[in-house]
């Protein structure tokens, strides 16, 4: 039985839910008068801006809006996609400035041939209704003009359904949507009347058109007790509640991995309490579980670690969340632990080479990185613990980015197990070998040898396994 339970103590500076979007088009009025853009891949081409605006116009969504008179802001900007994704969501503040008096004004107008035809991605009109992708004329809010209104729609093309949010509540589901291949791929703004009168009739600020990524939904933080220097198992399991994605519906929670682990306190912390040990902090190959020492500083205020998950989805976008496991100063329930910051951290060795790319494009450590000082040379370092049983750790330095390839022989020299064929940034790196072939099979107590090859850098060191 696990030895721990599940708190609800409060621990400072966790972030325990979060996703990265790929986001295909952000603006708001700040940005319009800086005139720069977030860079996007899926934009292939900006055009010239066309607006009378004034400074007085809109201020963030997220501090509050002022209403000033004309000029209003009101521009048409177009914007090319290189595709329209499966799954996208808008999300944005209008302000209905007067009733509409001609076509309908609309967020990402997605344009066709002839430009007098447009299909809206989201277009307002009278009576209270949206259109938006073929989804003409649904009644979803009475608008009262002069009042801002916060608009989400889900688009899902892959089930050819639609969402509609506003205000932050769902208004409309399972609208029918056309297909994508109906639409060109040109988004435009448009903040006054396609045609017909030219009069302008809303503004609009803090707009976001993007792809969503996964939501990994996790448990309260869990509390080690009594601090007794043994290792506790995580199983993925035991952090993720549920793994959900607003086109794909669930995903299972197996698909998460572990990408990293920190700890506020160093392995082999100074003073009573922590002990001489080490290895705090284990991952195991498969980035499934992880094992935690259960030891805290005795004179400290309790420790935090602090299991770092990933997943992603079809698309490539990746989810991430923080499951946080705290051994308290004093006996749980009442005990408490402080997040001081992580003093070190141990990057798993996932092989995921899709999850690894996505998460080094978003300015994230690669996935079995350990040290942030480059070495200066290359180095193979002995195993660790030897001898062994069941599995052991295998560090070894790069001075500059290498293609690695580490393998362990028997001492007849015959290959057992590629651990490693891929790139890796330069630094400290570490592998683990669970005592299997590369067929699955437990290999037998005896000594074996593992070889690192980097470029023109070789080197052999022995190990023992004893069963």
């Amino acid at each position: 039985m696990k030895s721990y339970i599940l708190s609800l103590v409060v621990i400072l500076s966790i972030t325990q839910l979060a996703y990265s979007q790929t986001i295909i088009f952000e603006d708001n009025f700040e940005s319009y008068l800086t005139g720069s853009h977030p860079a996007s891949n899926w934009i292939t081409r900006f055009s010239g801006q066309s607006a009378a605006i004034s400074e007085d116009v809109a201020v963030s969504a997220i501090k509050s809006f002022k209403l000033v008179s004309q000029p209003n802001f009101a521009r048409v900007e177009v914007h090319e996609l290189s595709e329209i994704p499966d799954c996208i969501v808008y999300e944005g503040w209008v302000y209905l400035n007067q009733p509409d008096k001609g076509y309908d004004i609309g967020f990402g107008q997605t344009i066709l041939p002839n430009m007098y035809f447009p299909r809206n991605f989201v277009a307002f009109q009278n009576g209270g209704k949206i259109a938006f992708f073929g989804a003409v004329g649904v009644e979803l809010q009475s608008w009262t003009v002069q009042t801002w209104y916060k608009v989400k729609v889900l688009c899902n093309f892959s089930s050819l359904k639609a969402k509609v949010w506003i205000d932050d509540v769902l208004k409309a589901e399972d609208i029918a949507l056309l297909p994508k291949s109906s639409f060109d791929k040109e988004f435009a703004l448009s903040g006054s009347n396609f045609s017909g009168s030219g009069t302008s009739t809303a503004y609009f600020d803090d707009i976001k058109l993007y792809v969503p990524a996964p939501v990994i939904k996790v448990v309260p933080v869990i509390t080690l007790w009594p601090p007794d220097h043994t290792h506790e198992i995580f199983n993925i399991e035991d952090c993720v509640v549920s793994v959900e994605h607003a086109c794909e519906g669930s995903i299972p929670i197996n698909d998460v991995v572990i990408t990293s682990v920190t700890s506020d306190e160093a392995e082999d912390a100074q003073g009573n309490g922590d002990g001489k040990t080490t290895d705090d902090i284990v991952i195991a190959s498969d980035c499934k579980s992880v094992q935690l020492r259960k030891e805290r500083q005795g004179e400290g205020n309790g420790r935090v670690y602090t299991i770092h998950l990933a997943v992603q989805d079809n698309s490539g976008n990746v989810g991430t969340a923080s499951c946080v496991v705290t051994v308290p100063h004093n006996q749980a329930p009442n005990g408490s632990a402080v997040d001081d910051g992580p003093v070190y951290t141990v990057q798993s060795n996932c092989t995921n080479s899709l999850l690894k790319t996505v998460l080094n494009r978003n300015q994230q450590l690669p996935l079995d990185y350990i040290e942030s000082t480059i070495p200066v040379d290359y180095g193979l370092e002995q195993n660790y613990p030897n001898p062994f049983n069941p599995e052991t750790e295998i560090r070894f330095r790069l001075p500059e980015a290498s293609q690695v390839v580490l393998k362990v022989y028997n001492i007849l020299g015959e290959e057992i197990r590629t651990l490693s064929n891929s790139p890796y940034t330069a630094g400290t790196h570490k592998v683990r070998w669970d005592g299997k072939d590369n067929s699955g099979n437990s290999v037998s107590s005896g000594v074996y040898l593992y070889r690192i090859t980097a470029g023109d850098f070789m080197q052999t060191k022995k190990m023992s396994l004893v069963r």
